[in-house]
Parts: C-alpha cells; sequence; structure tokens
C-alpha cells in the first residue's frame, strides 16, 4: 500500500482504516493484515487480488471487506527514482479480476462475512489515475473509457452474479463529467444523482446488473497501488 503520507486512496485506507488514538495512528491494521496475506518482502502482480478485514473502515464507513489489486508496477530509473508503468489492458483486468473476486466470496459457503448477506456492492477506484500527472501518461477519458463499460460487461456476462452494483469513485470535476458522458453511451442505465457533494450515481432497470461512480459506504472496497 502507499505510505500513510501520501494523498492517494491508498494511502487513506490505510490511515481510515488504522487504529487511531485521538488523531494519531497507534495501529496500521490494514498494512498488517495485507503483509501476513502476501507474506513479508512480497508482492502482487498486476491484477492479482487479495481481500483482507478493513479494520476501523467497518465501524466509520460501513466496509465489510477490502480488496487489494496492484494497478501498477514500479520501473526504476538510472537516477534512482521510481516511476508507475500500467496499460489499459492491466487496468481492464483489474476492474475484472476485483469482481470476479467479489463473486468468489460470495460463493464460499464459510465465509463468516457473507453470513451477514452477499456482498452486493462494490467501490472502485478509477484505477491508473493517479499517474495521469503529465501529457505522456494515461489520460483520465481513456481510463473511464475501459473501466466502466468494463464493470458492466463483467456483470451482463455474469447474470448470477448477486453484485448489484458497482461505484467508480471519482475525485476531480474533469472525472466526474468524464465518467457521465462515458455513462451516457451505455444502453440500459439511468442516471441518478445521491445526496452530498459530487456525488454522482446511476442504475439500471431492476433487471439489468448496475454500474456507477461515486458514492460511499460499500460492502467492499478495493485499494490500487503497489499492494
Amino acid at each position: 500500500m502507499d505510505t500513510v503520507y501520501h494523498k492517494t486512496l491508498s494511502a487513506r485506507i490505510r490511515t481510515l482504516g488504522g487504529k487511531r488514538s485521538g488523531d494519531v495512528m497507534v495501529e496500521d491494521t490494514i498494512q498488517e493484515l495485507l503483509t501476513r496475506r502476501m507474506g513479508i518482502g512480497k508482492g502482487l502482480d498486476i491484477g492479482n487480488v487479495l481481500e483482507t478485514a478493513p479494520g476501523e473502515l467497518r465501524h466509520d464507513h460501513n466496509v465489510r471487506c477490502l480488496l487489494h489489486v496492484a494497478s501498477v508496477k514500479a520501473r526504476i530509473q538510472p537516477n534512482g527514482f521510481a516511476s508507475p508503468i500500467t496499460s489499459i489492458p492491466d487496468l481492464e483486468r483489474c476492474v475484472v479480476g476485483v469482481l470476479a473476486k467479489c463473486d468468489e466470496l460470495n460463493a464460499r459457503m464459510f465465509n463468516f462475512s457473507r453470513m451477514l448477506g452477499p456482498y452486493k456492492s462494490i467501490l472502485l477506484p478509477l484505477f491508473g489515475a493517479g499517474v495521469d500527472r503529465d501529457p505522456s501518461s494515461l489520460k483520465t477519458k481513456k481510463i473511464c473509457d475501459a473501466l466502466i463499460p468494463a464493470a458492466v460487461k463483467y456483470l451482463q456476462e455474469n447474470p448470477r452474479s448477486e453484485i448489484e452494483r458497482v461505484y467508480f469513485l471519482a475525485f476531480k470535476e474533469e472525472e466526474i463529467e468524464t465518467c457521465n458522458s462515458v455513462l451516457a453511451r451505455i444502453n440500459d442505465l439511468k442516471r441518478i444523482r445521491n445526496e452530498g457533494p459530487e456525488t454522482i450515481s446511476i442504475a439500471a432497470d431492476p433487471a439489468t446488473p448496475t454500474a456507477s461512480p461515486p458514492t460511499s459506504s460499500p460492502t467492499a472496497g478495493t485499494t490500487s497501488g503497489s499492494n
């Protein structure tokens, strides 16, 4: 996961999921859980998914499970600095992998969290958007054009999936507008506005799988980056 000092979604999940005393984090809960799942010194290949408990996010944000997926790799430059690299196919694989993992967890007979009912909603970041910092990087439009249809296609191809809603988290106005433009081109989906600043989501007809951008309180969440 990203360091707690960075302003990324991965870092926010890490700090919000940890135990705190006042405004000080006293237990790095999410990172410790992930390290135990991966093994010390090991990493994930792009698209691989691991689940962990949500730590304090369960109580504060109603999150029941965290799914960790690696969406970028680090390329070490001659000067010693690391630059993130990824591709659109890699990012699509992340979306499909996370949704498939959610369905896998729902199918497990002896999943303790599953006793509360299936995971019906999931919140996804715009994988790869964090590397969109210069003209040569992946553009938000390309990312949205790939990720949202990938989620819709997965649900259409898996009609027995118990996932009812897929939310995409958009921080910037540009990301929200781009998500809306992509969603407007997809048939059988309708746009609804939730209460709160810049939280726009869409829903389909009852018999149609749903996919939507930003909201909060998912039953399962994801982290991205070098997890």
